[in-house]
C-alpha cells in the first residue's frame, strides 16, 4: 500500500507539472507581442535614429519548451547608406525557452526555486552580421541565460566569448567577459556586475607608429533603485587593475589601480546627495613615476523633484536635437547644447545644493599637494538681490 501512495503521488506530481508548463508556455504566448510592443516603445524613445524594429516569428510551443525567433529589421525611415540596417537585412536571435515552474534549464543548475521561465539566447548567423561571425569562427558572439520569475523579475547570466582577430595591421585580443543582471519587473530596480580579465587594441597611428592599449583587470559592480523622485539612485564600483598604452613596443603611459566609489541616496524627505571617490594607485609615463592620486567630491541637498525635472526637460530637448541627426551642423549642435544646459542649470538650484572637494590630492616621491573646496549654491528666485 505504501507504494502504491508513493507511485500515486509521483503521478499525481509529474501531471501537474505538466499542466503547469503547458500553461505557463501558453501564457508566455499570449504575452509574446505585448513584450515585442514594449521594446519597440524603448527603441523609439532612447533611439529615435535608429531605424530599426523588432518583431518576434516562428514561435514554436512545446509541452516543456519553446522556441521563438526575435529579429530586428529596418523600419523604413532611414534609407541612407549609413541605416543601422539596410531594407532586407535582419539580426536575428533565437531563444529556447523552457517552461516553469521547475524549468529543466534551472533544475540541472540545481536551482530548485519555482519561476515562470528559464530563457537561452542566441545570436543567430545573418548575412548582416557575417563578419562578426568570421570573427568568432562561427560561434555565437554571446549567450544569455535568463531566469524570469512569477512577477516578472529577470535574473540574466551573459557570456561574451574570447576574441582573437587580425586584420592588415591592426589586432584584438579579448579575454572575453561575463555579465551578471537582476533586473526588476517595473525596471525600477538593476543590480549589475561586469568582469573581464583582458583586452588589447594594436593598430597604427597618424604618424605611422604601432599602437597597442591594454585594459586589465576590469570590475563593473552596482545597483540602483527608483526614488519617490523618479530618478535612479544607488552604489556603484568600477576597478581597473591596469591601463597601458605602447607606441612601437616601448610603454608610454600605464596606469595602476584606478577604483571609483558613488554612493547616491535620498537626504530627508526632498533632497539627494551622496559622494564619488576616485583613487590612482600609480602613473607611469616613459618609466618615470609620476605619483598616484585621489579625489573625493561630496554633494548634499540637491533637491528632488527639481533634478527629475532638469533630468527630463533636458533630455527631452537633447533628444529633439538627435533626431535632426545629420542635417545639423556640429558647431549649431554644440552651441545649442551649451544654451540648453544653461537655461536647464538653475532648477538644480532650487534645494540650495552644496558641492565640496575633500581633497584632490596628489602624491609623489617629491611630496604631495591637495586642493579643497566648499561650494554652497542658493536659489536665484530666494536671492534678495543680483
Amino acid at each position: 500500500k505504501k507504494s502504491l501512495v508513493a507511485v500515486s503521488v509521483i503521478v499525481v506530481l509529474g501531471a501537474a507539472w505538466t499542466g503547469a508548463s503547458w500553461y505557463t508556455g501558453k501564457l508566455i504566448e499570449q504575452h509574446m507581442g505585448e513584450v515585442v510592443d514594449n521594446a519597440n516603445g524603448q527603441l523609439k524613445a532612447y533611439l529615435p535614429k535608429a531605424g530599426v524594429k523588432l518583431s518576434y516569428e516562428n514561435y514554436q510551443r512545446g509541452l516543456f519548451s519553446s522556441k521563438v525567433r526575435y529579429v530586428l529589421r529596418s523600419d523604413g525611415t532611414d534609407t541612407s547608406e549609413n541605416a543601422a540596417l539596410k531594407t532586407g537585412e535582419e539580426v536575428a536571435f533565437l531563444e529556447t525557452i523552457d517552461h516553469g515552474p521547475f524549468p529543466f534549464a534551472q533544475l540541472k543548475k540545481f536551482n530548485l526555486l519555482p519561476s515562470m521561465a528559464s530563457v537561452h539566447t542566441e545570436l543567430e548567423n545573418t548575412p548582416a552580421v557575417k563578419g562578426l561571425f568570421e570573427v568568432t569562427k562561427g560561434k555565437s558572439l554571446f549567450t544569455a541565460d535568463s531566469r524570469i520569475s512569477y512577477n516578472g523579475d529577470t535574473a540574466s547570466a551573459i557570456d561574451i566569448i574570447p576574441l582573437e582577430y587580425q586584420k592588415d595591421k591592426s589586432s584584438l585580443k579579448f579575454s572575453g567577459a561575463t555579465l551578471n543582471a537582476d533586473v526588476s519587473s517595473d525596471l525600477k530596480n538593476l543590480a549589475l556586475d561586469a568582469n573581464s580579465d583582458n583586452i588589447t587594441v594594436s593598430s597604427p597611428n597618424a604618424f605611422g607608429q604601432t599602437e597597442q592599449i591594454t585594459f586589465q583587470g576590469f570590475n563593473l559592480k552596482g545597483n540602483s533603485d527608483e526614488s519617490k523622485f523618479g530618478v535612479k539612485l544607488g552604489d556603484q564600483t568600477m576597478t581597473l587593475k591596469q591601463f597601458k598604452l605602447a607606441i612601437d613596443g616601448k610603454d608610454a603611459v600605464t596606469l595602476d589601480g584606478f577604483n571609483l566609489v558613488s554612493k547616491f541616496g535620498e537626504q530627508g524627505s526632498s533632497n539627494i546627495g551622496g559622494q564619488i571617490d576616485y583613487t590612482m594607485d600609480a602613473l607611469k609615463v616613459q618609466g618615470n613615476d609620476f605619483g598616484a592620486g585621489k579625489l573625493t567630491l561630496k554633494i548634499d541637498n540637491v533637491d528632488g523633484k527639481a533634478l527629475k525635472d532638469f533630468s527630463d526637460s533636458y533630455n527631452r530637448q537633447t533628444m529633439a536635437l538627435l533626431q535632426q541627426g545629420e542635417n545639423l551642423d556640429p558647431e549649431v549642435y554644440e552651441q545649442q547644447t551649451t544654451e540648453m544646459l544653461q537655461k536647464n542649470l538653475p532648477l538644480l538650484l532650487k534645494g540650495n545644493p552644496s558641492l565640496s572637494i575633500a581633497p584632490l590630492s596628489w602624491k609623489n616621491g617629491k611630496g604631495e599637494s591637495t586642493f579643497t573646496l566648499d561650494l554652497a549654491l542658493t536659489d536665484p528666485s530666494q536671492a534678495g538681490s543680483p
